[in-house]
């Protein structure tokens, strides 16, 4: 019931501060360790849900909190249940799930849940997509990289330095140095310019060449 309290709708900003508050109680909850409340734990909020009229952000808290703390599998459970239960966590919840998994080098499982969100109709934002262009280049897909960045504009996002500095990452691994180096010249026509990491990448890209 407090879980509730603190994730029930008010103003944006409230509701930010309070969802927050509610992450820390449910992690002190989840390192129990307790297999058997973890597999109830869904059930309880649920039922505790209809009861105090509450808001779907304890379940993107819950989603949130176990990603935060990379247990993977109860993750995909909760986003399971809350589908089924007519619920979406945030993007922003989705984006934490996502990095964890890259961080751990699980880049086919952190594709998989993207395609996922986007069947669910949850709308990446710019951070989910620089992700996904770093993991298709990391998986080795670069073509599908490619098509990520360009969809970008039609989505209506404005390309960061970050999305083209993964990308030329992506083509100096691959030793594509040419096609690295007119991307980098390409950045002036979305008002951007190279950074250290992208002149970093490229000595490092020409230097494993020679």
């Amino acid at each position: 019931m407090i879980l509730h309290i603190l994730t029930k709708n008010n103003s944006l900003m409230f509701q930010l501060h309070k969802q927050q508050l509610a992450e820390p109680i449910l992690k002190g909850i989840l390192v129990s360790g307790s297999i058997d409340l973890l597999a109830k734990l869904f059930d309880a909020v649920l039922y505790s849900y209809r009861m105090c009229d509450s808001s779907s952000r304890v379940f993107d808290s819950l989603f949130k909190t176990y990603a935060h703390m990379k247990k993977f599998r109860n993750a995909t459970d909760v986003f399971c249940q809350m589908k089924d239960y007519g619920f979406l966590p945030t993007v922003e919840s989705c984006n934490k799930y996502i990095s964890s998994l890259l961080d751990l080098n699980r880049v086919d499982i952190a594709l998989g849940f993207y395609k996922k969100m986007r069947r669910c109709r949850i709308s990446p934002n710019i951070y989910t997509l620089n992700m996904v262009i770093g993991a298709f280049c990391k998986s080795g897909k670069l073509e599908n990289a490619v098509e990520v960045f360009k969809e970008m504009e039609r989505m209506g996002f404005s390309t960061t330095i970050a999305s083209y500095n993964t990308l030329i990452v992506g083509y100096c691994n691959k030793g594509l140095l040419s096609s690295a180096v007119k991307l980098k010249k390409s950045m002036g026509k979305d008002s951007l310019q190279p950074n250290v990491i992208t002149f970093n990448t490229l000595i490092y890209g020409f230097g494993k060449e020679s």
